[in-house]
C-alpha cells in the first residue's frame, strides 16, 4: 500500500496512521462487548485503547497532516468520554470532551471532512457528557 516513491517521514506518519485505526477498531470491539454485555474490564480495555490511540496521533513527528488524525482523535475522545460517562468518573469524561472541545476549535478542515451530523453530534455529546445531571450527581 506504501509506494516507493514516499519519503521515510511520510511512511512512518502513514503507519502510525494505520496503527492507529487497528487500536481504534479493536477499542470499538471491546467497547461494544462490554456495553452489550455489561463487562466493566471490556469497558477499562476499551478505555486504555482509545487513550493509545489518541496518544499515538498526537505525536506530531509520527502523524500525517491530512484531516484523518484529528477525526480519529476525535472519536477515540468522544467514545472515550462516554465510557468514563457511563461509569461515574465524570472528571475524565469532562477531560476528554474539553480536548474534543479544542479539537473542533480549531477546525483545520473539519466541516468539510465530517458531515454535519456528525459535528452535532459530537458537539451534543460534549454539552452532555461535560457536566453530569443532578440524578448521576445523587
Amino acid at each position: 500500500m506504501i509506494t516507493g516513491n514516499v519519503n521515510a517521514a511520510e511512511t512512518e506518519a502513514t503507519i502510525s496512521l494505520y496503527i492507529a485505526i487497528v487500536l481504534f477498531n479493536l477499542a470499538l470491539a471491546s467497547h461494544c462487548e462490554g456495553t452489550a454485555l455489561g463487562k466493566y474490564a471490556s469497558l477499562k480495555k476499551a478505555s486504555v485503547l482509545y487513550s493509545l490511540v489518541v496518544q499515538l496521533l498526537n505525536r506530531r513527528e509520527t502523524t500525517p497532516e491530512d484531516e484523518s488524525s484529528p477525526i480519529l482523535t476525535l472519536l477515540a475522545l468522544n467514545n472515550k468520554a462516554q465510557i468514563h460517562y457511563d461509569q461515574c468518573e465524570y472528571a475524565q469524561s469532562i477531560d476528554c470532551m474539553q480536548n474534543v472541545s479544542k479539537i473542533m476549535g480549531r477546525g483545520r478542515g473539519l466541516t468539510s471532512t465530517l458531515r454535519h451530523k456528525d459535528i452535532w453530534g459530537l458537539l451534543f455529546n460534549v454539552m452532555l457528557l461535560s457536566t453530569p445531571v443532578a440524578a448521576h450527581a445523587a
